[in-house]
């Protein structure tokens, strides 16, 4: 091999290195990041940075916002994880298809992630009004059903850890933003086996959901996503679907 073509050899590893530190970052910060502060945590040149996301951002493995051109993880990584990890989507499947049919609600199946809910799979309302959650969403964990199902399945250990890192940001006037009042619902949580989002992470959209744990330890949750206005009506209905989807699913995984 002559020189040009060594160089050329090193230059292509040390960008695939520079790559994989920014999607480590982006890992950790599910809200999404800034050009700069992306620079700044991976100690590059901002120019730099700039190149190689416009690359990731072509095979959609990071998507930039359109407002505030924050950066986070595209969706193209998630069928590449699904490769190397227990087929929860495929499992699930049908009971996601169930669960859409008895309520006509938007259903998603979502995955724990660090300090957020990824949502990998989803089958959309009929219905002409409805929520909208695209395959690739995240969630942060205080303010959605689904993180808190998800907080509500930690052990105590678990959840001191969660204290210490997640940042209960207020997202509307509903959000829970202090520990003792979380924890307060957490605990109801753990005794009634389902938890809700009343419009504290979207104003005009409630969610019920469920969780549950997949060989290999990953939690994953099952979430009914709603305008308010028809959550208020068939909110009983939606809960009786879920914990009778949580036992299927539970027989599914045993």
């Amino acid at each position: 091999m002559n020189e040009a073509n060594q160089l050329a050899e090193r230059q292509g590893i040390q960008v695939i290195a520079r790559a994989a530190a920014l999607l480590r970052m982006l890992e950790k910060h599910a809200e999404g990041m800034t050009l700069t502060a992306l620079a700044q945590q991976v100690g590059l040149a901002r120019s730099t940075v700039q190149r190689i996301v416009d690359s990731l951002s072509d095979e959609s493995l990071v998507f930039i916002g359109t407002s505030g051109g924050r950066i986070r993880l595209g969706p193209m990584l998630l069928p590449l994880a699904a490769a190397t990890r227990f087929p929860v989507t495929e499992l699930i499947r049908p009971v996601l298809s169930s669960v859409a049919d008895e309520t006509d609600e938007t259903v998603a199946l979502g995955v724990a992630k660090f300090d957020h809910v990824v949502f990998v799979d989803r089958i959309l309302a009929g219905q002409r009004v409805t929520s909208i959650i695209e395959i690739g969403t995240t969630l942060p964990l205080h303010c959605s059903a689904s993180g808190k199902a998800i907080l509500a399945s930690l052990s105590p250990a678990e959840l001191q850890i969660a204290r210490k890192t997640l940042t209960l940001e207020k997202y509307t006037a509903k959000t829970i933003t202090t520990w003792p009042r979380l924890e307060k619902e957490l605990a109801e949580i753990r005794t009634q086996g389902i938890a809700a989002d009343h419009e504290e992470h979207s104003e005009g959209i409630c969610s019920l959901a469920i969780a549950f744990t997949i060989p290999g330890g990953t939690r994953c949750t099952l979430a009914i996503t709603l305008p308010t206005l028809r959550y208020q009506d068939t909110k009983e209905t939606l809960r009786d679907v879920l914990l009778h989807a949580l036992k299927t699913i539970e027989k599914r995984l045993n």
